[in-house]
């Protein structure tokens, strides 16, 4: 079947995924941050980097970019095996220098228990440092939106996306800049496809992910899928 314009394969997020971590400690990452980011303060990060997947990639910032500081986060990232580790340039001061609030939220999804599979080879690098990724890149990278029910998105979600009924996503995608393309999913493809074709047709940039999270775990299981906390 032929693609439509609005809509995009797994694949096509599987090789554009990515997870983006706020290493500030959590009081700062309450009072706001980059949507779709979880919270891995960098002195926790030794701890909590095992139960990242080894695969992924992670994009990481703190408030300014201090190399000091991201180096640290970045050598605990890659000692506990993660592939690749990119650093914001200038951290959040950048962003919201280069565009204010946009794309930030004091809502979030502070307890997160963890990603569902972490399966997979972690290799240990004897020293690596991690790759700049510039705040425009940001302004163009996804936003992942999941309609399906709160219940279903706690048991299961792909990490930073979300939750969202579909009587609320256009008053959401409105708080974007236009440049923000906007990634959406349902359980398989039917709500996000009628949503994303609807936003798409007043000129967002809109994607429905092309038969839902069944299709993900058929070609990817539990890879980037991260559940709630209780």
């Amino acid at each position: 079947m032929r693609r439509l314009p609005h809509q995009a394969s797994v694949g096509d997020l599987f090789y554009s995924a990515y997870i983006l971590i706020d290493i500030r400690d959590p009081d700062a990452y309450a009072l706001g941050h980059l949507i779709g980011a979880l919270n891995v303060p960098a002195n926790q990060a030794s701890s909590l980097a095992a139960g990242l997947p080894p695969s992924a990639t992670a994009v990481i910032y703190d408030e300014t970019g201090a190399t000091p500081t991201i180096e640290a986060a970045a050598q605990a990232f890659y000692g506990a095996g993660i592939s690749a580790v990119y650093y914001v340039n200038g951290g959040l001061a950048q962003w919201q220098e280069s565009y204010g609030t946009a794309r930030m939220t004091s809502r979030s999804d502070v307890s997160w228990g963890g990603f569902l599979d972490v399966s997979g080879a972690r290799t240990r690098w004897a020293s690596s440092t991690a790759l700049r990724y510039y705040v425009p890149q940001l302004l163009t990278d996804y936003v992942l939106v999941d309609l399906r029910t709160s219940s279903e998105f706690s048991a299961a979600h792909l990490a930073g996306a979300v939750n969202l009924p579909e009587a609320d996503l256009t008053a959401f995608v409105e708080t974007l800049r236009k440049e923000t393309p906007v990634m959406i999913y349902s359980a398989d493809g039917t709500d996000s496809d009628r949503a994303a074709s609807a936003l798409s047709q007043r000129g967002i940039k809109a994607t429905s992910l092309l038969g839902g999270l069944t299709e993900w775990r058929i070609h990817y299981g539990d890879f980037l899928l991260v559940a709630s906390g209780s």
